[in-house]
């Protein structure tokens, strides 16, 4: 018998003093090592599961990816981090940022992404609401 969530092999009355953790949805047995396990189990398949890809406040959107580096603590990375990534085939420094060309936060396509440094991006930033600022006033 192996835990649903993780892989581990779970042993069928007990497992270090705790009884064993079984969940049943349609009739099916599923089998637990932990309640973390559960849980995370649970979640997944939870009638509000929406295949690990979520849009917080600001816009971005979020892909469940706990096996990443730089994962959140609930296990998301951003989608556009991820697309760069794989774009030039190496994890992305912290330091680095993806900068939405079209600052459309959730158009994660390659081409309206640009890899910047953390200076660089604040140079941009800056320049771009001092064009800005002196657009509104020659209004």
């Amino acid at each position: 018998m192996f835990c649903d969530n993780c892989g581990l092999a779970v042993k069928p009355e007990y497992i270090s003093g705790f009884k064993l953790l079984i969940v049943s949805v349609n009739n099916e047995e599923h089998y637990f090592c932990n309640e973390k396990c559960k849980k995370k189990w649970e979640q997944k398949h939870s009638f509000s599961w929406k295949g690990g890809k979520c849009k917080n406040g600001a816009g971005y959107v979020y892909i469940y990816n706990p096996k990443h580096p730089f994962c959140t603590k609930q296990g998301y990375v951003r989608e556009h981090r991820l697309i760069m990534e794989k774009h030039i085939g190496r994890y992305l420094h912290k330091w680095e940022i993806v900068h939405h060309i079209n600052e459309i936060r959730d158009d994660n396509r390659v081409e309206n992404l640009k890899l910047m440094g953390k200076s660089e991006h604040d140079r941009f930033e800056a320049f771009k609401k001092q064009f800005w600022k002196k657009k509104a006033k020659s209004c």
